[in-house]
């Protein structure tokens, strides 16, 4: 309690008591609002241009997520063994040497469970989705994700897909630049509502459902 209260003490200090009832109203409801993008794989991998400086882009397994492990929570390298384990393709860009992660992206054919969502993202026939990607943040703004990509649509493409779907949240707007010069359009948007430890979406695309769906029984 005391805690709480000292952090209000402080909140008064700075920010007034309308800075104290706008942190309040956070705490009971919130809300983010995210992009549907689509892309057709069928046009090439023509991009806007390449990195200043060499890499290397592998699609790799669980015995080389520790090159992971500097740049995310400990607790995000379960959850990227249970992806793989699951059949989902992790994307990684490195150095030259195969020895400094520079960036990565998740990629699946498969309809999939999102906990920290509580949503199900639902991949379509010759759909395949993308998601949770990244470049380290020291790394950004040098052309990474323009290498990256491309393979990424070349290794589907191959297997017989022909879109390629991701979402992003209205707030990162670096990553909506970076997907549209990639050839990304807009196609739905979903919204994600947090109010007292509930969690729920709304939606106009087919792409997203609330829960997990993946469920049987």
């Amino acid at each position: 309690m005391a805690s709480i209260l000292s952090k209000i003490q402080r909140t008064l200090e700075k920010e007034g008591v309308t800075g104290v009832l706008h942190r309040a109203a956070k705490r009971v409801y919130r809300r983010d609002e995210m992009i549907f993008l689509k892309r057709p794989l069928e046009d090439g991998v023509a991009v806007p241009f390449l990195p200043h400086s060499p890499v290397t882009t592998r699609f790799i397994e669980e015995d080389r997520l520790p090159l992971l492990e500097p740049h995310m929570p400990p607790e995000n390298m379960e959850l990227y063994r249970d992806r793989l384990r699951q059949g989902m393709k992790l994307l990684v860009v490195l150095t030259p040497a195969e020895d400094t992660v520079l960036g990565w992206v998740w990629s699946t054919d498969k309809t999939f469970y999102d906990a920290y969502d509580h949503a199900t993202y639902h991949t379509l026939p010759s759909h395949v989705q993308h998601f949770d990607g990244q470049v380290v943040p020291q790394k950004r703004g040098r052309g990474f994700a323009f290498v990256g990509f491309p393979l990424m649509w070349h290794h589907w493409h191959r297997r017989g897909f022909r879109q390629s779907v991701c979402v992003i949240s209205t707030k990162n707007r670096p990553s909506l630049r970076t997907h549209q010069r990639l050839g990304y359009t807009e196609i739905g948007r979903m919204t994600m509502h947090w109010c007292l430890g509930h969690r729920w979406i709304t939606t106009d695309t087919e792409f997203v459902s609330s829960g997990d769906k993946t469920r049987r029984g």
